[in-house]
């Protein structure tokens, strides 16, 4: 009797669950629908002026010269290089699976920052920058980390405190410690 209640509570639960999935996907399509009536000549005054300065914020990283930040590897690419209300984002895609030559490579974000923040204004970041999201990719766009680093590290890091394969070695003690599976596994 009681496996019976179970497995109707359970089914109970499903039809719950995928009518909500449900109502919620006809409130996307009817967004959808509407951003797309929007972009056929009914747009709001003032949408396209609101819309750069949302891109502007997103792109200009206070202190951080965005043209001196390359990373010397053979084996880390950068996706994306964003700021956004405090937070700074930096997605690279990794084309290995080995974990220590993935450990080696890493140590190129230090020289890479150290560019583009020392030939800007490292003060006027570090006032900026609240958060370091950072996200690895592998070669198939396919996210295989994401964590937030302490922008301390970056700090102490760049100004001497801490050495560079120090600061290599708690990412990749975090995503030890995300999954075994991934990118920062030194055992794969």
């Amino acid at each position: 009797m009681k496996r019976r209640q179970m497995l109707i509570g359970t089914g109970t639960m499903l039809a719950t669950g995928l009518v909500g999935y449900s109502s919620a996907s006809l409130a996307h399509e009817s967004e959808d629908d509407h951003t797309k009536s929007e972009t056929n000549g009914h747009k709001k005054r003032g949408s396209k002026k609101h819309k750069d300065e949302e891109e502007e914020d997103y792109d200009s990283i206070p202190g951080f010269d965005r043209e001196e930040f390359e990373l010397d590897s053979d084996v880390l690419h950068v996706k994306d290089l964003g700021f956004h209300k405090g937070t700074l984002e930096l997605s690279v895609i990794v084309e290995t699976t080995d974990g220590d030559v993935l450990a080696e490579e890493l140590q190129a974000l230090i020289p890479a920052f150290n560019q583009a923040i020392r030939e800007a204004d490292a003060e006027e970041f570090f006032e900026a920058v609240e958060e370091f999201k950072f996200a690895l990719y592998d070669e198939c766009d396919v996210l295989r980390a994401a964590l937030y680093l302490d922008i301390q590290w970056l700090r102490e890091c760049l100004f001497g405190d801490l050495t560079t394969e120090e600061f290599v070695n708690r990412i990749l003690m975090i995503l030890g410690a995300v999954g075994d599976d991934g990118p920062g596994n030194p055992n794969s």
